[in-house]
């Protein structure tokens, strides 16, 4: 338990940490490009003010799907197995079948609910690592940058340089900013795709969840 604290802990303000990093770095490049402007500009959009939210989130759903795998079992295969068995027998009579059918259900609602706790962790690693990528490059960036800023100050021939380095600053982080809402769009599309809230068969029958059918 203390290791999955120590894990939580160690994911929290990871997102808000790394885009407000690249956010500092890219301020500071600005003072001697101007080129480097539009990547500021177009990374205010990604901006993390908390992880706070996000987490509590992410471990809401992860802890909704382990309860109602606690509820209705975590092996959606052997549950829908044993109902299946069922329904060949006496369950299908009146109060057992009415059983049996929330028993699916439960399990039904099991499976959609680790399919979105899964669909939103993955969502947010992707944002992790398209964040920690445009870190990584603003620093080695505004490494560069600084340097041949106070160069060009004395030799002005270098001022192209100090441009076309804040020029490519931007333009990677301009993808990056971009790349952010695709990723989130396609988790959400992959969720819709395999999404367990569509009617699923269990032996003869046609399971809708806890929902009108």
């Amino acid at each position: 338990m203390d290791d999955l604290h120590a894990e939580r802990e160690k994911r929290l303000s990871e997102l808000a940490k790394s885009s407000k990093g690249t956010q500092a770095n890219l301020a500071r490049a600005k003072a001697f490009s101007w080129a480097a402007m539009a990547g500021g500009l177009a990374w205010t959009v990604m901006i993390v003010p908390s992880d706070e939210d996000i987490d509590r989130t992410v471990e809401g759903w992860k802890e909704l799907a382990h309860k109602c795998g606690e509820a209705f079992g975590h092996d959606t295969g052997l549950v829908r197995e044993a109902i299946a068995a069922a329904w060949a027998g006496p369950a299908m009579d009146a109060a057992d079948a009415r059983l049996v059918e929330f028993v699916a259900a439960g399990v039904h609602l099991a499976e959609r609910v680790r399919r979105r706790s899964d669909a939103l962790s993955d969502t947010v690693e992707d944002l992790a690592r398209i964040h920690k990528v445009a870190l990584v490059f603003s620093v080695a960036s505004l490494g560069v940058i600084v340097g041949a800023g106070i160069a060009a100050r004395f030799n002005p021939a270098l001022r192209p340089v100090v441009e076309l380095l804040g020029a490519r600053l931007s333009a990677v982080t301009i993808v990056c900013a971009n790349i952010a809402p695709a990723a989130a769009a396609a988790a959400i599309a992959g969720y819709r795709a395999f999404d367990a809230s569509r009617a699923t068969k269990i032996g003869d029958r046609e399971i809708t969840g806890f929902r009108r059918s």
